[in-house]
């Protein structure tokens, strides 16, 4: 197992990704923990932070209790590898990202 900070970028804008420091068993997370991470927008100077949690959901927190506090994700299910494709949805929205990189944690 392995400690490590995987970027993500947008496929269709290449200023929007995630940051998550995740604990990695092979290309696998290892599940039965939440795991810090944030959102960001280079064009706009934005960040987000959010916990993925066991369910493998983005969890944005209390201050997004409406409709959008909760992303679907399929990072516990991915295989994550630099290149591989990973999926957030918010309702009927499928949002693509890939994985640009993946730096081990110390």
């Amino acid at each position: 197992m392995s400690a490590v900070r995987i970027t993500f970028q947008r496929d269709d804008d290449a200023n929007e990704g995630m940051h998550i420091d995740i604990v990695l068993n092979g290309a696998q997370v290892k599940k039965g923990t939440d795991y810090f991470g944030v959102w960001y927008d280079k064009t706009e100077g934005t960040q987000c932070p959010f916990i993925l949690n066991g369910s493998g959901q983005l969890d944005y927190g209390p201050g997004y209790e409406d409709e959008d506090q909760y992303y679907e994700t399929n990072l516990l299910t991915q295989s994550l590898t630099p290149g591989s494709p990973v999926t957030v949805t918010f309702e009927d929205e499928v949002i693509g990202y890939k994985i640009a990189s993946i730096t081990p944690l110390a």
